[in-house]
């Protein structure tokens, strides 16, 4: 089924070519609505809500700075910034040839992010803070995976 999902969401988000940005973000915010609803989950669920069986965060660079902003599933020690997933999943993909920023309303304070590529396209040093942060420094790292489009660290 997540495999179906995939082609129907990457067909549906990337056939409608615009000018600038190319694709609409609107469509892709659909796109993920539908996904999180065929998942028994609201579209307006947020990062943080409930207890993650697997903890995971999307990287996304907030347009005034190139500190990378992390989104998580689960509460930090710092850098709490709980959104809905649509919005993390629209801030992380924002490249600006793409999608349009999303700006996101935290705290009574808007804060518009683009897509990490622009900085940071493999966050694997981010990940490897995450986990130390998580678990600590005496627990190893068994696997990491990266999806996104990278190289290799």
């Amino acid at each position: 089924m997540a495999i179906e999902l995939y082609v129907w969401f990457s067909k549906k988000v990337f056939s409608d070519i615009k000018t600038w940005p190319k694709f609409k973000a609107t469509v892709f915010e659909s796109g993920i609505r539908t996904i999180l609803g065929s998942a028994g989950l609201s579209g307006n669920v947020l990062m943080q809500e409930g207890n993650p069986i697997c903890k995971s965060f999307v990287v996304a660079l907030p347009s005034t700075n190139v500190t990378p902003m992390v989104f998580r599933t689960y509460e930090a020690l710092y850098d709490n910034y709980d959104c809905t997933v649509v919005q993390a999943a629209c801030a992380t993909t924002a490249t600006p040839d793409l999608f349009k920023p999303m700006s996101i309303n935290s705290n009574g304070m808007i804060e518009s992010f683009v897509g990490a590529g622009l900085n940071d396209s493999n966050p694997i040093n981010i990940m490897l803070e995450e986990a130390v942060m998580l678990f600590g420094l005496s627990q190893s790292v068994a696997c990491m995976v990266s999806i996104g489009a990278g190289n290799s660290a």
